[in-house]
C-alpha cells in the first residue's frame, strides 16, 4: 500500500508539472540556418517597435512565435511587413550586423511576455504619488512601452544604451526586471537573438545595412532541463508530503 501510495505521489506530481509548466508556444521557436522567417506587424504598438507576430517555415513546417526587435538606434536594419528573409544565424544574446547585446533585463522580459504577463508590473514614484503599472496586452500603449523596456535593456556594442524613449511604465517594468534578474535565473539562458539574413531583391532601402532587424526568441528546454526541473519538484513534494503524514502521526 506505501508503494503504491508514493507512486500515485508521483503521478499527482506529474500532473502538477503538466498543469504548471509555461504553456510552450507563443514565444517559442526551434530556428536553423537557412529557414524561412517573415514579420507581420499588426499587433505592434506605436513606436515602430513590436510586439511582431513571427512565422518561421522549416522544410513544411511552419509555427508562429510573438517577438520583439533589438535594434532601433541609427536606422541601418529594417524589416519589410510580411516579406521572407533567410535566418541567417541565431546568438544568446548579439544582433549580427549592428552588434547589440541583449542583456538580461530584457531577456527576462521578453520571456515573462510569453509565459506570465501578471509578473510585469513595477511601482515609481510621481509628483503625485506612488504608481502602480500592471502590463495588459490588450491595451496597445502598453505593447509599445514594453518594446521601450526591452529596447532599454539592450547596449550598443561600443557600449551605451539604445537612445529610445521611455515612458512611466516602461521604467516600472525595467526596474523590476533589473530587480529579477539579479539572483540570475536559469531559464534567461533559453532566450534568444533571431538574425534574419539579407533582404529580398528591391526590399533593402539605401544607405541600409541589408539585413533585417534581429529578433527575440525561446528556445524549448532540452527535455533533460526539464527531467531535472520534475525531479527537483518531485522531491520537494514527496518531502513535504512525508513530513505532513509524519506530524499526523
Amino acid at each position: 500500500m506505501k508503494k503504491f501510495s508514493a507512486l500515485l505521489d508521483i503521478v499527482v506530481v506529474s500532473l502538477v508539472l503538466v498543469v504548471a509548466c509555461p504553456a510552450f508556444g507563443s514565444i517559442f521557436i526551434s530556428p536553423e540556418k537557412n529557414d524561412s522567417v517573415s514579420f507581420d506587424t499588426s499587433i505592434a504598438g506605436d513606436n515602430s517597435g513590436g510586439p511582431f507576430t513571427g512565422t518561421l517555415t522549416h522544410g513544411t513546417t511552419t509555427t508562429t512565435w510573438n517577438t520583439f526587435c533589438v535594434e532601433a538606434d541609427g536606422g541601418d536594419e529594417y524589416f519589410f511587413n510580411n516579406a521572407t528573409y533567410s535566418v541567417y544565424g541565431t546568438s544568446p544574446n548579439t544582433a549580427s550586423l549592428s552588434g547589440n547585446i541583449v542583456q538580461d533585463a530584457a531577456k527576462w522580459l521578453y520571456w515573462m511576455y510569453g509565459t506570465n504577463q501578471s509578473n510585469i508590473q513595477g511601482t515609481i514614484v510621481t509628483l503625485t504619488g506612488t504608481v502602480t503599472y500592471k502590463y495588459d496586452d490588450s491595451i496597445k500603449a502598453d505593447r509599445t512601452s514594453l518594446q521601450e523596456a526591452i529596447w532599454h535593456g539592450v547596449t550598443l556594442k561600443g557600449g551605451g544604451i539604445l537612445s529610445t524613449p521611455m515612458d512611466d511604465a516602461a521604467w516600472a517594468w525595467y526596474n523590476t526586471a533589473s530587480a529579477a534578474v539579479a539572483s540570475n535565473p536559469e531559464f534567461l539562458n533559453y532566450v534568444y537573438v533571431l538574425n534574419p539574413g539579407p533582404a529580398p531583391p528591391g526590399y533593402a532601402p539605401p544607405g541600409s545595412l541589408g539585413e533585417a532587424q534581429s529578433m527575440l526568441y525561446a528556445q524549448i528546454p532540452e527535455p533533460a532541463s526539464l527531467i531535472v526541473w520534475s525531479l527537483i519538484a518531485t522531491i520537494s513534494y514527496l518531502g513535504v508530503t512525508a513530513w505532513r503524514r509524519q506530524a499526523r502521526g
